[in-house]
């Protein structure tokens, strides 16, 4: 029992499988779905009423490694907020916005509906301790004054009035969720001094079958015959003010981003939505001709000629992450823009300095 419950069994049982069974998918299938049966998988945890979560997500809720491995160490979490002070203070100056969002997690949003090992824990653990990560960087962005939003208060509050704000066979939010933090994250911009058109509203369609696969991913990842289904999913549409769209957003993000892109496809308000997916790939969503077009490129790590595209051509810089994760290609990102941003300052004094004697000669 304590090696299912720790992945461990899942991993030795497919290893003696595909070599002894020649139909190793469909027994590995099987065997899964038996698993399935015990609330818990290798990468997937059942909880209550047949609701998914990711377990290494909850498991950062509840214990806090990367806080220990990374923010915790001292320095680390006050170089990168004087990172994004940097670049902050730089956007300002060149009549652009830089926004902070970090998005909630599954397991803190329906910590009710965990398996019951983890309310054994939830129990031993301090809130401040499991809200630890978006707790302190939120504090610090608010010291210094750094535009920022966390989604994760609104999202409870939504859920606690009987919206379903993460289907139960993902665990990402749906489009529902998305929605509402694109209509905070505009607003904000809107009274910080931008000109985005407003949202006016979203249109919900109940479907009895997912529109979009990441709201399955707990359920696909799982690789089972049978699980249960949610009672109804959302295709949700925003409604945007009939009005020009000049503005053009990068955003550097996770997977919960997938749900934004979907959902501003239908009704943009920004001219361009350039989005930088951890270090993998960049897709391009594009307002052009009355209608969006959306382009996925696989790039790798930022150049120097990505960092030149943000300064020249974008009006406002999302940063976006989860709340139980500061992921390595952000701090990396945020790193590399801020040193490329130095430079650029740097070569300006110089040539302003250069000028002055040449006319002082």
């Amino acid at each position: 029992m304590e090696k299912i419950l720790y992945g461990k069994y899942q991993t030795e049982y497919e290893n003696w499988f595909s070599e002894n069974v020649s139909f190793r998918s469909f027994g590995l299938k099987g065997m899964n779905q038996i698993l399935y049966a015990f609330d818990s998988l290798s990468d997937i945890d059942r909880g209550k009423s047949n609701v998914l979560f990711y377990k290494d997500w909850t498991k950062r809720f509840f214990i806090n490694e990367e806080f220990d491995n990374f923010i915790g160490k001292k320095g680390n979490l006050d170089k990168y907020i004087e990172n994004i002070e940097y670049i902050n203070k730089y956007f300002n100056s060149h009549n652009k916005k830089l926004i902070y969002l970090i998005t909630p997690n599954k397991a803190e949003v329906y910590e009710e509906k965990l398996p019951l090992r983890y309310k054994i824990i939830d129990k031993l653990i301090s809130e401040n301790e499991k809200t630890k990560i978006r707790r302190e960087i939120s504090n610090k962005l608010k010291e210094k004054n750094i535009l920022n939003i966390d989604f994760t208060p609104q999202i409870e509050h939504l859920k606690d009035k009987g919206v379903k704000v993460f289907p139960k066979t993902g665990v990402h939010w749906n489009g529902i969720s998305a929605s509402e933090a694109i209509r905070e994250t505009v607003d904000k911009l809107n009274t910080e001094g931008t000109q985005i058109p407003k949202i006016e509203g979203t249109r919900i369609v109940k479907l009895k079958t997912p529109f979009r696969q990441e709201e399955l991913d707990g359920k696909n990842l799982m690789n089972v015959y049978f699980s249960k289904f949610d009672s109804k999913y959302f295709d949700v549409k925003l409604i945007t003010e009939k009005k020009e769209k000049k503005i053009n957003v990068f955003s550097i993000s996770t997977s919960f981003s997938q749900a934004l892109v979907d959902t501003l496809n239908y009704d943009m308000p920004f001219k361009k939505y350039k989005r930088y997916f951890y270090n993998t790939y960049f897709s391009v969503l594009e307002y052009k001709n009355g209608k969006n077009t959306l382009s996925d490129m696989n790039m790798g790590n930022m150049k120097n000629s990505d960092y030149e595209d943000i300064v020249k051509n974008y009006d406002i810089l999302i940063i976006e992450h989860t709340s139980i994760q500061l992921p390595e290609s952000h701090i990396e990102f945020v790193n590399n823009f801020s040193n490329y941003l130095r430079n650029l300052e740097n070569k300006k004094v110089f040539t302003e300095n250069k000028n002055i004697h040449k006319g002082g000669n």
